[in-house]
């Protein structure tokens, strides 16, 4: 019995020796462990607490210095504080931590479905921020081996679904860094759309905050208006009472579809605190919810984003709005003062920089009421729009040619189609518009009308001429949407023609 006894030990300690042993050389290696701690850094990432998952990344390379997702979380951590500061000096500075991390992840288990996952999802994160610094050669190259490695990875590991979020989001990011179209050939966008599409529509995965967070990100960069695309996403899924990222997207996206009351809603439940990352681009999303609204109090908001704003983008934008708020009010002085701040700040890389840019060196003031016909029709206020439209005093040159586009749109939104046609065309085929954003749009909306009433050849040329536009400014937004289109409507008439 005794005997018996002395053996069971024995054993036991036998099993804890190579449990131990087990462990230690694991330890020894790189190694991705998903662990609990770095789940909680990775969210605390996405949603701008950047100090909290800082120290968590800290506490981890500690205690597990081989667990190779540290480095992975910790490159997130660096990609959402620049993207929300789109400051170039933090940008400079962080880039070398690129080649480091991936350098030591790719000394990992190569049988892990993370090894190529991690390496492609970082590279991802630097091509996106090189594109947000308008570095688009330096964006092809991380781009160039990133698909072919999570085509492997999705071969390797068909169970993985991670791989297809990240595939959509390489798929639609080639098409953001081509100029060129080629007719019939698979679009990019539509491909990555819908892998991404896929995968959020996943019940209960893993990743289903960061798969929504890249589709809304994606969208607002393409200005898609269309609410089947839209419907795709999964607000809750952005977390907007808890992450301050995700509640930015989600006042965005309301914006653009001029919901401006649950805008303002959704920024009144802001998650707010130290533990938050500043974010000063939440000011100006507030101060273009009340200018959409007219009211004055978005002077206070733009001001306040000019002041603490330390990045290079939207600058004019700002001032531009701030202006138009100020001429609102009457205060003409004031918005010359504001236009001539605007001359001054900033740079015209973003393209709405570019527009403001565009309306300062006009150096006239804006007609009030056009102005206000057009915050109407942004702020979906249509019956107030309808009234200023009805009554709009007799414009001249560019001004009528803006509100005969905003005038198109309107009747588009009331359904009278064949009207808002009419306007489009004849604001395509003005000579006087060929270099003007409205006339490439416009060429855009008329291929939205002809594709709705199911006319796909007309629709096909439409969106073709708008691809032959070069207008002064959002080409390449335009001309992405326009190319979505042609990818869809192609294969259409190719089918009817047989």
């Amino acid at each position: 019995m005794k005997n018996s006894i002395l053996y069971a030990l024995a054993f036991l300690c036998l099993i804890g020796m190579k449990g131990e042993l087990k462990a230690q050389k694991f330890d020894n290696k790189v190694h991705f462990d998903f662990n609990p701690s770095m789940k909680n850094a990775y969210t605390s990432a996405l949603h701008l607490r950047i100090n909290d998952s800082r120290l968590a990344i800290q506490s981890e390379k500690s205690s597990n210095p081989n667990n190779a997702m540290a480095l992975y979380v910790e490159n997130w951590t660096d990609f959402m504080e620049i993207l929300a500061d789109e400051n170039p000096k933090t940008f400079e500075k962080m880039l070398p931590n690129r080649g480091a991390r991936i350098s030591k992840i790719k000394s990992g288990d190569q049988e892990s479905p993370y090894f190529l996952y991690t390496q492609a999802g970082i590279d991802i994160q630097w091509a996106w921020l090189h594109l947000q610094f308008n570095q688009v050669n330096e964006a092809v190259k991380l781009l160039k081996s990133t698909q072919g490695d999570l085509e492997r990875n999705i071969k390797y590991f068909p169970d993985f679904l991670a791989n297809k979020m990240l595939l959509g989001v390489v798929q639609v990011m080639s098409e953001f860094t081509t100029t060129k179209y080629i007719a019939n050939t698979p679009n990019a966008l539509n491909l990555g759309l819908k892998n991404l599409k896929e995968v959020i529509q996943t019940s209960r995965f893993e990743f289903a905050e960061e798969a929504n967070f890249w589709y809304a990100m994606i969208l607002l960069e393409l200005e898609v208006e269309d609410d089947k695309t839209w419907n795709v996403l999964n607000a809750n899924a952005l977390n907007h009472q808890k992450s301050l990222f995700g509640n930015y997207l989600l006042a965005r996206i309301n914006l653009m579809q001029g919901n401006m009351t649950k805008a303002q809603s959704i920024l009144g439940v802001m998650p707010t605190g130290d533990k938050y990352h500043r974010f000063a681009q939440i000011d100006f999303i507030k101060g273009l919810a009340c200018l959409y609204k007219q009211e004055s109090k978005a002077d206070q908001y733009f001001k306040t984003f000019l002041d603490n704003y330390r990045g290079v983008h939207r600058i004019k934008e700002a001032y531009q709005k701030y202006a138009w708020s100020a001429l609102l009010q009457g205060k003409n002085d004031e918005y010359k003062r504001l236009m001539e701040g605007l001359a001054q700040n900033g740079n015209s890389v973003h393209p709405y920089d570019a527009w403001a840019e565009m309306e300062a060196k006009q150096k006239t003031i804006p007609n009030v009421e056009l102005l206000k016909f057009r915050l109407n029709f942004m702020a979906a206020s249509y019956d107030k729009a309808i009234h200023l439209m009805e009554n709009m005093p007799a414009l001249k040159g560019y001004e009528d040619a803006e509100f005969l586009f905003f005038k198109g749109k309107m009747l588009h939104k009331m359904k009278k189609t064949d009207d808002a046609l009419s306007i489009f065309e004849k604001i395509a085929t003005n000579s006087e518009n060929k270099t003007r954003y409205i006339a490439a749009l416009s060429y855009y909306y008329a291929g939205m009308i002809y594709a709705d009433r199911k006319e796909t050849a007309p629709a096909i040329k439409a969106f073709e001429n708008c691809l032959k536009m070069n207008p002064d400014v959002m080409k390449k937004s335009i001309h992405w949407r326009a190319r979505m289109q042609l990818d869809i409507l192609q294969p259409v008439q190719t089918a009817n023609s047989k």
